[in-house]
């Protein structure tokens, strides 16, 4: 309940002062248990532990909240945590990083569609959430790019009919991520 009195005191000074919050559920971080239980967001079970996680967060905050994104950057958590090894989990093989578990052409992957199909679920609860970067190819046509197809072929995981018909329907805005500018002068 700690951390659930931390945010309502937050929510509650950003809307005491007319800031209307926008919340992000998952900035990169996903708790050790699920890791080390299942391997997160390279398990489909993790679908049923986001949906908790987010169900609670809509349950205590969903009344002061109008705007919810499920993922600030999933692409990055799925090919920094599964290919490269740079993030937690550090998953990768070989040349991509000195990690000593993984298998970096299929994990970023299966981490990536565990992602997708995670945020489709939030969609029951809540209706809909938003979308931060790169994944809107499968929220909004429910399938992968054609280039990514050509790509990684028969690698990538399939979308069954039920999670087709979520992600199509389960994106309210789209969020854009705003690191670093880029000038020019003649």
């Amino acid at each position: 309940m700690a951390g659930i009195n931390r945010y309502n005191k937050v929510l509650d000074a950003l809307l005491c002062k007319g800031i209307q919050p926008f919340v992000t559920l998952t900035h990169y971080e996903i708790p050790q248990e699920l890791e080390e239980r299942n391997g997160a967001w390279l398990s489909p079970k993790i679908q049923k532990d986001f949906e908790y996680y987010a169900d609670m967060c809509f349950k205590y905050f969903g009344k002061r909240v109008k705007y919810w994104m499920n993922f600030n950057e999933p692409n990055v958590m799925a090919v920094r945590g599964c290919r490269s090894g740079i993030y937690p989990p550090s998953r990768c093989i070989g040349s991509f990083g000195n990690c000593s578990k993984g298998h970096s052409e299929k994990e970023p992957l299966i981490a990536a569609h565990n992602m997708i199909l995670s945020h489709s679920v939030t969609v029951d609860i809540y209706g809909f959430t938003g979308l931060n970067t790169r994944f809107l190819d499968h929220i909004i046509t429910g399938k992968y790019p054609q280039e990514i197809h050509q790509i990684l072929g028969s690698l990538l995981p399939v979308f069954s009919r039920k999670y087709l018909k979520k992600l199509r329907n389960g994106l309210d805005f789209i969020g854009i991520n705003h690191c670093t500018s880029f000038y020019s002068k003649d």
